[in-house]
């Protein structure tokens, strides 16, 4: 039930990403939900998620959209109208949803099919970090926002630099306690001095 379906499936170029761009309401795409693994599980428990874009590798659409959504070149003049089309959705108003359970295939220049993760998988090689000082950087092509005291995920290809520069640390899964019993204390012998002995 919405004006565009897309089947999931991996973009192929730089780090491989979902296609299922997070759902928001404004007039242009947002990020890929690998960025998101909330959302990206949250699309895999329920089988689809409300999205902006993108993508034609599977993609249904209905005729309404056609008619309100011109095919047009994307800035730069890249020949591929995907991204001009989930933007022109948005701006109209229109419905997009992307089918976590038509899994696809996307085959690489060299052969290599590359396949979605599945439910909990780590798509981009992410690690767990805690944000120090906010601050934005480029992942991947988009500009994200990292807030202070903030526990959350990055590719571990981008993480070094911003540990060195003390914005973020690695978190470290937390080490097993074992709970053992206090040690009793050792009974204590009393040793008298000769005088009190006499």
């Amino acid at each position: 039930d919405a004006d565009v379906v897309y089947g999931l499936y991996m973009f192929r170029h730089n780090t491989p990403v979902l296609n299922c761009l997070r759902g928001v309401n404004a007039p242009y795409i947002d990020m890929t939900v690998s960025l998101f693994p909330e959302e990206r599980d949250k699309g895999f428990r329920q089988g689809w998620l409300e999205c902006s874009g993108a993508g034609f590798g599977c993609t249904l659409i209905h005729r309404k959209a056609l008619e309100l959504v011109d095919m047009t070149r994307s800035e730069g003049g890249h020949p591929v109208p995907d991204i001009p089309f989930a933007n022109g959705c948005l701006k109209n108003g229109l419905k997009q949803i992307c089918r976590f359970d038509v899994q696809c295939g996307h085959i690489k220049p060299n052969g290599e099919v590359l396949w979605p993760a599945k439910e909990g998988g780590d798509t981009m090689g992410n690690v767990k970090i805690y944000v120090y000082r906010s601050f934005n950087a480029n992942i991947n092509g988009t500009t994200m926002s990292f807030e202070e005291g903030q526990e959350t995920e990055m590719p571990e290809n981008y993480t070094n630099d911003f540990v060195r520069a003390g914005f973020i640390g690695i978190m470290k899964d937390k080490p097993a306690v074992k709970v053992v019993a206090k040690p009793k204390p050792k009974a204590t012998k009393t040793v008298k001095s000769k005088k009190e002995a006499e």
